[in-house]
């Protein structure tokens, strides 16, 4: 009798871009708040059959993609000033520690943010809620659909202006 063993599945997520967002809030002279997105983004997740506390993210944001829906800012945001935008294409994240808080679905990702050539340790609030193909209409399949929000509060800075808040939806 020959004994055998379940081999791991390796599982490719991909970001479904039409229904997702990278979007930030920050603190403005202390007045008022200044939101904004990132148009550009893209990412290499893979976990270990479904289990996310398995998971590999590479996260990676186009730094000129910024929109704040005020032109001037925009540039200004893209130059040397805050992203620099020409000398530092991306803003990355790379996950490297998972936490489940809760069995809701709830994550802690601790993980290096990289702003303009500056690697910050941030750790990210992460809710992950998952529908098996087959729900809500879906032919039948073997993959799952998640949906994922995170939000980091970081102390990360461009180089002279410090970052407050970052939202990721």
């Amino acid at each position: 009798m020959s004994e055998t063993t379940a081999v791991p599945t390796q599982v490719k997520w991909t970001i479904d871009k039409a229904h997702s967002e990278v979007s930030f809030k920050v603190k403005h002279l202390m007045i008022t708040n200044v939101k904004g997105i990132f148009r550009d983004f893209d990412a290499s997740i893979y976990t270990t059959d479904e289990d996310f506390l398995t998971a590999e993210i590479d996260f990676w944001i186009d730094a000129s993609s910024v929109f704040t829906a005020d032109e001037a800012r925009d540039n200004h945001l893209r130059s040397a000033d805050f992203f620099d935008a020409e000398h530092h294409k991306q803003i990355h994240f790379t996950g490297n520690t998972f936490e489940k808080v809760d069995n809701d679905g709830s994550y802690t990702i601790y993980g290096d943010l990289t702003i303009k050539g500056i690697k910050h340790q941030v750790k990210l609030r992460c809710g992950v809620r998952r529908r098996h193909e087959g729900s809500l209409g879906q032919p039948q399949g073997r993959h799952s659909r998640s949906t994922a929000t995170s939000t980091a509060r970081t102390g990360a800075s461009t180089g002279t202006r410090p970052w407050k808040r970052a939202a990721c939806s």
